[in-house]
């Protein structure tokens, strides 16, 4: 609470988890969205599990446009990593 008293967000994108089909499309318009309202454009990513994986695969894939990451038992699938390394 004191985080949010000094002007912090907490905000959870309209972006369903799905471990089969991981798209970054829909981070990266949950991440033009935020930014072109005026929220930072170097946000701390958060997940647990699976989704963890999920936002290391986007910061790898936008290494410029993330301050850091925070996870819990994060789950990293091959093909994420892999998927955005390639771009």
């Amino acid at each position: 609470m004191a985080l949010l008293a000094k002007g912090f967000h907490i905000v959870t994108g309209p972006v369903s988890y799905d471990f089969a089909n991981l798209s970054l499309d829909h981070w990266n318009a949950v991440y033009k969205h935020l930014t072109e309202h005026g929220f930072s454009k170097k946000p701390v990513l958060a997940g647990a599990g699976g989704a963890a994986g999920e936002a290391y695969a986007w910061a790898i894939a936008n290494p410029d446009k993330v301050s850091c990451i925070y996870a819990e038992a994060a789950v990293m699938a091959g093909d994420d990593v892999q998927g955005a390394a390639a771009g």
